[in-house]
Parts: structure tokens; C-alpha cells; sequence
């Protein structure tokens, strides 16, 4: 089992890190990996996509777990969901904030895509409010957004929505089992 450290928070070059490290996890390709999201929260909208997407495309047969151990915004919330199994340490929790109306976002997402195609020539994954707003929209395959909104999430909340069900000592001994090898 290989075990990742996510010391959660808004930094961006600390995002970086994480995201390649949590990269080479991935491509050991262990039996199961543990995601342990510690900290404040507030991962970058970015780093939680590529997180996200790093984690769905572990080998077949690489379970994964996710334990949370502190606060977790939209993006930190969006990591943590990928775990087959989700553990929250007592204490912890989730809270989405920010999610414009329809019309506004979709305003502002059209008027940034101009700047970011005509001025950087970058594409439309590069930018932190379109990047954020994808976070929410992923999110919304696992709960309900808007009703979710400003509310915190502890682990009544989220074992309610059928999210979360698990001790840390089951995500524990979960990520731990290992198939007997073939023979």
C-alpha cells in the first residue's frame, strides 16, 4: 500500500508538488494507495482536476482509499470523493462556498476565456475560475451542489448523501488487504 500525505492549502507551487508526487505514486502502481488530505484546506482548483484525474487513471486492480483529517473546500471535497472508500477523522469536515448563478458564471467564464485565448494564446483548462467552476460541476456528480452551498459537511452530512460510511481503521485495514497471489 502506498500511502500520500496531502498537506492541503492554497499555495500554488506547493500544489505543484503534490500533484507530481501523488503522479509517482500512481505510476508504481501499488496494490492501493491511501490519500490522506491533511490541513486547512483550499487546494487549487487545477491541482484538484489533475488530482482527480491522476487517481482515475491508477491501474486496474489499484484500490483507493481516501481519509480526511482536517477542513476540505470544493476542490479538496472533489479528491477526497475519488476514494472508493472515504474515512473522515472526528473533527473534520467539508463546506462548498462560492458557486455563482448560471448567468453570472457564465458570463464571467466567456468574458476570461477572451482574455486567456487573445492575450496568452492558452487554453481554457489554464484558467482558476474556469478551473473552479469545473471542480463544482464534478462535485455535482457526487451530491448536490447548490442545496450543499455554505453548509458544513460533517460526517452525518456526507454519511446522509451516502458518501461517506467508513472508520479510518476500515479505510485502513480496507487499503491494507491484499488478494492472495495467484498461482
Amino acid at each position: 500500500m502506498k500511502v500520500i500525505a496531502l498537506f492541503t492549502s492554497p499555495d500554488e507551487a506547493g500544489a505543484a508538488r503534490l500533484v507530481l508526487e501523488l503522479e509517482a505514486a500512481v505510476l508504481e502502481e501499488p496494490d492501493g494507495i491511501l490519500v490522506k488530505l491533511i490541513g486547512p484546506g483550499g487546494l487549487p482548483s487545477w491541482a484538484a482536476l489533475a488530482m482527480a484525474d491522476l487517481l482515475a487513471r491508477r491501474a486496474a486492480g489499484t484500490r483507493l482509499a481516501t481519509q480526511a483529517y482536517g477542513s476540505m473546500g470544493a476542490s479538496d471535497l472533489l479528491v477526497w470523493l475519488t476514494g472508493e472508500l472515504r474515512g473522515m477523522a472526528p473533527g473534520a469536515f467539508a463546506i462548498i462556498s462560492g458557486v455563482p448563478d448560471p448567468e453570472t458564471r457564465d458570463r464571467e467564464i466567456g468574458r476570461e476565456l477572451l482574455v486567456i485565448e487573445s492575450v496568452l494564446g492558452a487554453t481554457a483548462s489554464q484558467s482558476g475560475e474556469i478551473a473552479a467552476t469545473r471542480v463544482l460541476e464534478r462535485l455535482s456528480e457526487y451530491l448536490p451542489v447548490k442545496d450543499c452551498t455554505g453548509k458544513l459537511l460533517c460526517t452525518g452530512e456526507l454519511s446522509e448523501l451516502g458518501l461517506l460510511g467508513d472508520a479510518l481503521e476500515d479505510v485502513l485495514r480496507w487499503v491494507g488487504d491484499r488478494p492472495a497471489p495467484e498461482q
